[in-house]
């Protein structure tokens, strides 16, 4: 099979991503972590649920299985997501996944890349930021994320926004950054992007 990817690149342009379990109510507020989309079981099965309104089973989303055993569609769909492999909802996990591929199906591929899948990843992806406080850790956050890889936002004109005082919004946050991170994240990283 590797001889497949002889002569040209081969590049996955369809993988999945599974929400982690806990996306939304790890960042809701206080008080609102049952109104925000959460599982609850359900007559003995995860079932999303928001604000009350149950909709539906919280399916893993994939048929590989949380020890690498590939199963047939049909018998994934009543998978749970503590089933489905972690790479389908984990990012770290995920780029794990990626590189250990790479080595296992392209092996002479992998051994000329100067980089791995992670490491490209790394380097080609942005995030927004706007609310986020890591539990306090906010720079944490920028050192794992990679502080050249986060740009900032308003997200006008959505409700949420910080219209009509977004820097007066984000100054206390601002504050808890090192000057460099800061400068990069409130401007420098989308002018480098945008090439402006």
């Amino acid at each position: 099979m590797a001889e497949l990817a002889a002569d040209f690149r081969v590049i996955d342009a369809d993988t999945h991503f599974t929400e982690p379990p806990d996306l939304w109510t790890k960042r809701a507020p206080k008080g609102y972590q049952d109104r925000v989309l959460h599982i609850e079981d359900i007559d003995g099965l995860p079932t999303w649920v928001v604000d009350g309104a149950q909709l539906g089973f919280a399916r893993g989303g994939g048929g590989i299985g949380r020890h690498g055993e590939k199963v047939p569609f049909v018998d994934s769909q009543t998978w749970g997501l503590d089933r489905v492999h972690q790479g389908a909802w984990d990012p770290k996990v995920r780029l794990e996944v990626m590189d250990y591929e790479l080595w296992e199906n392209a092996p002479a591929q992998a051994a000329e890349r100067s980089r791995m899948p992670s490491e490209y990843f790394k380097h080609n992806w942005y995030a927004t930021f706007w609310f986020e406080k890591n539990q306090g850790d906010l720079q944490g956050l920028m050192d794992k994320v990679g502080e050249d890889n986060v740009l900032f936002e308003t997200d006008f004109p959505h409700p949420t926004c910080l219209y009509p005082a977004p820097l007066e919004t984000m100054a206390a946050k601002m504050d808890v950054l090192r000057p460099e991170t800061r400068r990069k994240v409130m401007g420098v990283d989308a002018a480098k992007l945008y090439r402006l």
